[in-house]
């Protein structure tokens, strides 16, 4: 099902797809919570780490899974949410690339949320990704078990400390540039 401005809805996950994809098969995975967005807003910090991953091609994937109290929203309500965050993003100069949200409850244990790797391999597959090339940013022990399972290369983030997010920015940038970490 098609939804606004190149946009595919799909039951779960939700899917957002921006418009004009290059072929790029590297992707920087975010989690929107406690990595993008903490408090009910998206962190500043985020825009300014995540900026010269982007300006360098790589493709930002926002992974995102209902937490109350938005276990179970409807489409049109993640849809909403998707949005939202992508304006947002895209008036600072981010473009993200795609949004992936899963809004089942978590007693639905759907192979979308974490530790499950779901959303990861949806992304791979819309994307035409190369997940072995990529790097997945969480806060959670179950993101980092979902990135492991998925074969990306997966750090946590520390949204309380400025210095280890940055610093877990640079990691991530230095990985997507070919180094190792």
């Amino acid at each position: 099902m098609l939804g606004i401005a190149g946009t595919r809805v799909t039951t779960c996950p939700v899917i957002w797809l921006a418009k004009d994809r290059s072929p790029r098969r590297t992707a920087l995975f975010v989690e929107r919570e406690g990595v993008l967005r903490t408090s009910g807003h998206v962190e500043d910090l985020f825009v300014s780490c995540v900026r010269q991953i982007v300006d360098e091609g790589v493709l930002l994937v926002i992974l995102a899974h209902s937490e109350p109290p938005d276990c179970g929203l409807h489409d049109a309500e993640a849809h909403a949410i998707i949005l939202e965050t992508v304006s947002y993003l895209k008036e600072r100069g981010i473009a993200a690339s795609a949004f992936l949200y899963c809004t089942h409850p978590a007693e639905m244990q759907c192979g979308c949320r974490h530790p499950q790797p779901g959303l990861l391999h949806s992304a791979a597959s819309v994307l035409k990704l190369d997940l072995r090339s990529s790097v997945y940013i969480g806060a959670s022990i179950a993101d980092l078990e979902a990135g492991v399972s998925a074969g990306v290369a997966t750090l946590l983030v520390d949204l309380q400390n400025a210095e280890n997010y940055a610093e877990t920015f640079a990691l991530a940038h230095d990985a997507l540039a070919g180094s190792s970490f």
